[in-house]
């Protein structure tokens, strides 16, 4: 598939789940739902990966750095549904634009990837967009006493994901397929949140409305099987720090249809916020730029070969 038909799903899809995520919130508590989330979508992952012959990963450094990535990706999650619980959306999204910067600074230090100008004035643009897209919002929430904590959650939310992907480049290196390291890492991931929940008493119950069902199977096929291979595909093969920009667009999707369904208002600023943005986009992700080839990481670690099951 091309990168750009991958760039576009992966931000259409991860906008949407903003508002099908809003079904999953109810008698369910939030890390149950995640627990289930992607224990199930790395079972069928699985289930596929065998039934297609490919190639899993195996060897006690490969699932380690598989467990590394899952246990990212955890962290990630849960500090955004925790943050989101008590901060504004607006605040939640600019914070995690954030992720655009560590992945520059991780991809500079791990596997040597030039700044290029189209690449940092498109970044910048990006991320003056997002401020100015949330900025009505921001403003509001501007005094709030725990804003500032809230913040460092969404920053450290976003270095964690910053982190798996730089772990989903050397398991690429390594010769791991995207869809064996998913599964993978999606099941490491469901053991890490659902411990959590466990030893925080979490009460492990199930909705079974068809909203909640619903919107769980969608974000299990879409938003994690769908949209992670899609955005991993994309990660190999335009870079952590081009890729990331689907941060960037993800929630201005997510409020595209907060219009069409939950009657959102755009402001003028807001809308020179997305202007920007696509701007930024189109610096960013330049044909040109896009080369295909995974870098050289500096720091290697060792490798064991992947081989099938």
């Amino acid at each position: 598939m091309h990168y750009l038909s991958l760039y576009g799903l992966t931000v259409l899809i991860w906008g949407s789940t903003w508002l099908v995520i809003t079904f999953q919130l109810g008698q369910v508590p939030v890390i149950a739902s995640v627990a289930y989330r992607f224990s199930l979508a790395a079972v069928l992952l699985l289930a596929w990966c065998r039934w297609r012959r490919l190639a899993l990963p195996h060897g006690v450094v490969n699932q380690a750095w598989l467990a590394l990535m899952g246990f990212c990706y955890s962290v990630n999650y849960l500090l955004v549904y925790h943050t989101e619980s008590y901060l504004s959306s607006g605040l939640v999204a600019v914070g995690l634009s954030s992720t655009l910067i560590f992945n520059l600074v991780l991809a500079r230090f791990f596997f040597t990837i030039p700044f290029t100008r189209d690449l940092l004035i498109g970044l910048a643009l990006g991320l003056t967009g997002v401020l100015l897209v949330f900025w009505p919002e921001l403003s509001r929430s501007m005094h709030e006493t725990h804003d500032f904590t809230g913040l460092i959650s969404c920053l450290i939310a976003a270095l964690a994901a910053a982190g798996a992907n730089m772990i989903a480049l050397r398991n690429q290196k390594a010769g791991i397929e995207t869809l064996p390291m998913n599964a993978n890492w999606m099941a490491w991931m469901g053991v890490f949140v659902a411990a959590y929940g466990i030893a925080n008493g979490t009460n492990f119950t199930f909705d079974w409305s068809l909203g909640y069902v619903g919107s769980l199977l969608y974000l299990i096929v879409f938003g994690s099987i769908i949209a992670f291979a899609s955005y991993l595909t994309l990660l190999k093969r335009i870079g952590a720090e081009r890729a990331s920009y689907v941060s960037v667009l993800t929630p201005i999707v997510a409020l595209t249809l907060s219009t069409m369904f939950e009657n959102f208002h755009w402001q003028p600023i807001s809308l020179l916020g997305v202007v920007l943005t696509i701007i930024g986009n189109v610096l960013v992700i330049h044909r040109k730029q896009a080369t295909g080839e995974l870098p050289k990481p500096v720091l290697a670690p060792p490798i064991a070969p992947a081989r099938s099951l």
